[in-house]
């Protein structure tokens, strides 16, 4: 086992007073990039009273603060600002012409749990103007790998003989990041952003030139390759500004964009005496949160922008060629919500309120759900006699919402709020696929897509003259697909092929108005 646990704990302030003029800045950059790498190559390993665990495992953690105070007679200026990443590449493997066997299990893994934690503060106060701003950027682009890999033909990797084979990639990231800020003066600017990033692989595979259980006179209990990724990220935004005339900006940004594969590779040898499964599966969580856009003053006006995106990509994957001899095989491409049926994949929260003798709002919250779930099994694939189960299967919940409160002797407001899912979905069964003519055991291909939309907004605007309108749109451009690709001959005690979709769907769109000279407009669109 290599273990790795990299952490950074950084802070970074500023504070500056002055009678004329004032202007600070507080700023952090932190990164991680770490190799941590756990091989057998080319070696022969055995194990006569217990197993062989090949295991890397990284622990990387950042936590930033930064703040900053700025406050003059006349102006004062102020950024916060923190920067994190981590890029670290996490890999257990065995390769070559390596040759293991062991009594127990074999076990190769490869799991990462990078987190991150920032906040960024910034105070801006001055009698004339004051401008402040907020920025916390994080990004996670980790790559993680467990495999199994051989030289060539003549040099392949084998396992002859363990209770049971497992190929296993794991990424857990959690990242949270949250601005406020707050500026004060005649003429007052505050801007907060956050945002934030979870990309690149998570990838558990047996590739060319691997042999499990050839060898006569040894056994194979059973094979499992998975690759499972649980990506969370936050991202929260929080500004007041005040004045003659104020303006403040939140925005609250999230992209999770995985790449989860799980294959065994064309060509491939595999005999066992239980089963063997083979899952890609993604539990994504994205919270934009911009809910506390305040801004007050003569001239007020609030923008607030929460955007969160999910977008990975899901693959399982049996080569062309390959060879099963198994008692059943199970192919699974997954895309799970992160908790229990009423948790949200993504959601976005907008919230905005301005005040004064002219107050105006906007608010836009996006929830979007894109990407792939795909399961397919090459041409030409020796299939096992027992079971055969192939599913893809995607479940999303996307909550999109967002409220603004304008008022003043002339207020005006606009909310907005989208919610759309357009997932992939596929599962496939390649062409000429072999199979023996006493085969009894079932055959199901299956794909599966759930998706749940829901849209809400509230606008509300007072004044002597004053309008709002609010806006709610759901859209669900999602497809699945079962395909059996010809020419085949298939035996089996039972076929199923079946592709379902369900589109769950709830836009809400609320409007108040009071004035004098007013007018109000709602829609909802799906």
């Amino acid at each position: 086992t290599v273990a790795s646990t990299s952490n950074i704990v950084s802070f970074a302030g500023s504070v500056v007073v002055s009678g004329v003029a004032a202007g600070g800045a507080a700023v952090a950059d932190n990164n991680i990039t770490n190799t941590v790498q756990a091989t057998i190559a080319d070696s022969t390993v055995t194990s006569t009273g217990a197993g062989i665990t090949v295991e890397a495992i990284s622990g990387a953690e950042i936590v930033s603060l930064v703040a900053g105070i700025g406050v003059s007679g006349t102006i004062a200026l102020n950024a916060s600002v923190t920067t994190n990443t981590i890029d670290n590449d996490v890999s257990a493997c065995v390769s070559g012409a390596s040759t293991l066997a062991a009594a127990g299990a074999i076990t190769i893994r490869a799991e990462d749990e990078a987190q991150i934690d920032a906040a960024a503060l910034s105070l801006a106060g001055a009698l004339s103007g004051a401008l402040g701003g907020a920025v916390v950027t994080n990004t996670v682009s980790n790559d993680v790998w467990a495999y199994i890999t051989g030289g060539s033909a003549l040099y392949k990797a084998k396992i002859v003989r363990a209770t049971d084979v497992s190929v296993h990639a794991v990424s857990d990231v959690t990242v949270d990041g949250v601005t406020m800020g707050a500026t004060v003066g005649a003429v007052a600017g505050g801007a907060c952003v956050t945002t934030a990033s979870i990309t690149r692989t998570v990838e558990a595979y047996l590739d060319s030139y691997v042999a499990i259980g050839q060898q006569a006179g040894s056994t194979v209990g059973s094979l499992s390759v998975i690759a499972e990724s649980s990506p969370t990220a936050t991202s929260k935004a929080r500004a007041l500004s005040a004045g003659i005339g104020a303006a403040s900006v939140n925005v609250a940004q999230v992209t999770i964009s995985p790449a989860v594969s799980a294959y065994i590779a064309g060509s491939d040898a595999v005999t066992v005496t239980g089963d063997v499964q083979v899952t890609a599966q993604v539990a994504p969580q994205a919270t934009a949160d911009t809910s506390g856009t305040e801004t007050y003053g003569g001239l007020a006006v609030g923008v607030s922008k929460a955007t969160a995106d999910v977008s990975p990509t899901v693959t399982a994957t049996l080569g062309a060629n390959a060879t099963i001899q198994a008692g059943g095989l199970y192919l699974s491409a997954l895309r799970l919500l992160p908790g229990d049926e009423d948790s949200d994949s993504v959601y976005a929260n907008a919230g905005a309120s301005s005040g004064g003798l002219v107050g105006v709002d906007a608010t836009m919250a996006t929830a979007t759900a894109g990407g792939s779930v795909t399961a397919s099994v090459g041409s030409g694939v020796h299939l096992p006699d027992g079971d055969v189960v192939i599913t893809a299967a995607s479940e999303t919940r996307q909550h999109a919402q967002a409220r603004g409160k304008a008022y003043g002797i002339v207020g005006a407001g606009a909310s907005t709020a989208t919610a759309t899912s357009e997932v992939t979905v596929s599962a496939t069964l390649g062409a000429n696929p072999v199979t023996s003519t006493t085969r009894t055991g079932g055959l199901s291909v299956l794909s599966l897509g759930i998706d749940h939309n829901i849209a809400y907004t509230k606008a509300g605007s007072g004044g002597v003259i004053s309008g709002n309108a609010s806006l709610a749109k759901i859209e669900d451009d999602s497809t699945v697909t079962t395909t059996v690709e010809g020419p085949a001959t298939l035996y089996a005690g039972s076929v199923t092929f079946d592709a379902s979709h369900e589109s769950h769907y709830l836009p809400t769109a609320d409007s108040t108005n009071a004035a004098v000279v007013g007018a109000s407009g709602v829609k909802s669109t799906v």
